[in-house]
């Protein structure tokens, strides 16, 4: 139960290194309220009175203070954002400038875009790969720009293409362990990128051209190779002249 206290102005000093002893002093001022917030955020919570200017000093301490900001004006939001740009899911009146702003600062927040648009989610996936995760709808042209990003995203691609497979793996051969459709093409640029993406490809799926190209990269790769075609590797040796 928060206490009356006599000059509260004293207690500045405290809340500005624990903050949340706000939470305990029933007869607040501005002045202490105002260094509780800097210190932390989160404990706008506790102000019985909140004012604009409380507000946004909250924000500027913690984007995601934004929760507790009783009346949300669009310098607030701006400033919770700009701080964290997973503020975004706690304001209540979108805008592109806003969304913009929070993807490009850091693209897994296109996961609380309530209008995701292609060029949103672009600018998501370019800034993190991997946040094609949240996108609702995808198109090549975002699945593209997520591979060139992080080539671990194609997992996530729901419709991989030759062209983007291609991409991932030519950024990271490691990347063919994602590709469902493992075509000829894709395992050669891979194998010839690193020998031992060949353990990637299925024993039935491996041709001896492949398999020279792996060993050739990395001839610890022979590890992975299809018993079939070890004869490949075997060396003959020289002969050796009769003498008499």
């Amino acid at each position: 139960m928060p206490y009356i206290v006599e000059h509260p102005e004293q207690y500045i000093d405290l809340v500005k290194k624990q903050g949340w002893y706000l939470s305990q002093i029933q007869n607040q001022t501005p002045a202490l309220c105002l260094a509780a917030v800097q210190s932390d955020g989160y404990v706008l919570q506790y102000v019985h009175e909140q004012t604009p200017e409380l507000c946004f000093a909250a924000v500027q301490n913690n984007g995601l203070a934004l929760l507790y900001v009783k009346q949300q004006t669009p310098y607030i939001c701006l400033a919770a954002v700009q701080q964290n740009a997973r503020a975004l899911q706690n304001v209540e009146e979108q805008t592109p400038t806003l969304c913009h702003m929070a993807v490009q600062k850091d693209g897994w927040s296109i996961e609380f875009v309530k209008e995701q648009t292609e060029e949103l989610c672009l600018i998501a996936v370019q800034n993190n790969g991997l946040a094609i995760q949240c996108v609702k709808e995808q198109t090549p042209a975002i699945c593209l720009a997520a591979v060139q990003n992080d080539y671990t995203a194609l997992q996530f691609v729901k419709e991989q293409t030759l062209e983007i497979c291609l991409v991932a793996v030519q950024q990271n051969a490691t990347a063919l362990y994602y590709v469902r459709d493992k075509t000829p093409d894709i395992c050669r640029v891979a194998v010839q990128k690193d020998g031992l993406t060949l353990r990637y490809i299925e024993i039935e799926e491996q041709t001896p051209e492949l398999c020279l190209a792996a060993v050739q990269q990395n001839e610890k790769a022979i590890e992975y190779v299809n018993t079939e075609f070890m004869d490949l590797f075997l060396t003959k040796e020289p002969c050796t002249p009769c003498t008499s």
